[in-house]
């Protein structure tokens, strides 16, 4: 998450209210905004928004239908969801819970109330990104995992590191290794950390590279291999977008 400019993912076929939307939400957040679910899946998979506001009823493809298949992806499962809906009965809010749906606007409601129910969900999600990076990117092996819910973030971390130079370590692996399904294990790392598990494992290789880079003489190529990415092209893009630089910049940085 970008905490200067979080990303804010609107979905409405009523052109009017999402104009208005997307006018007040802009003065805070970067907003992607679409007019149907379909549209609104689109972007979610090339965007990562860090948050989805989405109506429930719209064409091609309602709230809900979009809230399953962004739950069901592994790159965009941990995103928090908000439904605005003019419904108000209990089946149709039940159904939102059971597709993690983390809350519901109804119909009229207070802009106002609205953006202090974003705002809260994206601090709370920022302090359980922070909490686990500075748990598991700053601590020692031994440190890890020390602050989290027990047990299940642990053994996470530590079946990611026993990998981590497995290319074809990911998702399903690592699911596999926990002995849950890629579902739960979504949920999981959601609630713990506002992570999706790609998210997770592309992060805990980043971090090491970067310690390595810092603490050895590796080239950036024995690097990149060492992490489990082996695209150098891919890896230096993903490295930038982490740490604001190149691997190479890095590596020269501290030689100097």
């Amino acid at each position: 998450m970008n905490k200067a400019h979080p990303s804010i993912l609107i979905v409405e076929d009523e052109e009017d209210l999402r104009a208005s939307l997307v006018e007040v939400f802009s003065k805070e957040y970067h907003v992607l905004e679409a007019s149907d679910g379909e549209e609104g899946l689109r972007l979610a998979l090339e965007h990562t928004p860090d948050l989805v506001l989405t109506d429930l009823m719209m064409p091609r493809m309602d709230g809900f239908s979009l809230c399953q298949c962004l739950k069901e992806h592994q790159d965009t499962s941990h995103i928090p969801l908000i439904v605005i809906t003019v419904r108000q009965d209990e089946e149709t809010e039940l159904r939102g819970l059971d597709l993690g749906v983390e809350d519901f606007v109804r119909k009229p409601f207070s802009v106002t109330i609205l953006k202090a129910r974003v705002r809260n969900i994206l601090e709370t999600r920022q302090r359980l990104l922070d909490n686990f990076q500075a748990v598991h990117l700053t601590s020692g092996e031994n440190g890890i995992a020390s602050d989290l819910k027990e047990g299940f973030a642990k053994e996470s971390l530590m079946m990611i590191r026993a990998r981590m130079c497995d290319p074809l370590f990911g998702v399903r692996e690592l699911a596999e290794s926990m002995d849950v399904s890629v579902r739960t294990l979504q949920m999981k790392l959601a609630d713990m950390a506002g992570l999706s598990p790609k998210l997770l494992i592309r992060k805990l290789r980043l971090a090491l590279a970067k310690q390595l880079l810092n603490d050895s003489d590796s080239s950036v190529t024995d690097v990149a291999l060492s992490v489990g990415i082996p695209d150098l092209s891919y890896f230096g893009k993903c490295y930038r977008a982490e740490f604001g630089c190149s691997p190479t910049e890095s590596l020269l940085k501290n030689k100097l």
